[in-house]
């Protein structure tokens, strides 16, 4: 599978739970759940705490430092600020979970009115 990476084994990966793997050099939180496989980078754009140790409920992991929630699909926050954890593709095929990186962000939108933050050089949020 071109652009994927192999994260390990599907039965690796306890159910209920996120998991950090390394895809080339980003630590990648991997959720086993009953509705389905997800995966974001692992670290919460507001001050980077690790995702995969966040509360899980539903189709949502939150942050243990800020309460940062954050659609485990798409990556949205429900917080009034505009952020969003970053999205891996994931596949789980042939017994193993692939995973593939995001295309590289760019730069937030020049606006005079906007006050743009950044807890990483791949993360903006205001």
């Amino acid at each position: 599978m071109e652009g994927f990476f192999d994260a390990g084994p599907m039965d690796s990966f306890p159910r209920g739970r996120g998991r950090v793997v390394l895809v080339e050099g980003v630590r990648v939180a991997v959720f086993n759940l009953d509705h389905g496989w997800y995966a974001l980078k692992d670290a919460c754009p507001h001050m980077g705490s690790s995702l995969a140790e966040g509360r899980l409920r539903g189709h949502r992991v939150t942050c243990r430092w800020h309460a940062w929630s954050f659609d485990l699909a798409t990556g949205e926050s429900d917080s009034k600020r505009k952020a969003c954890a970053r999205v891996y593709e994931l596949r789980a095929e042939e017994g193993r979970i692939w995973l593939k990186p995001p295309p590289p962000p760019g730069q937030p939108p020049q606006e005079e009115d906007d006050d743009w933050m950044s807890a990483d050089p791949e993360t903006w949020f205001r």
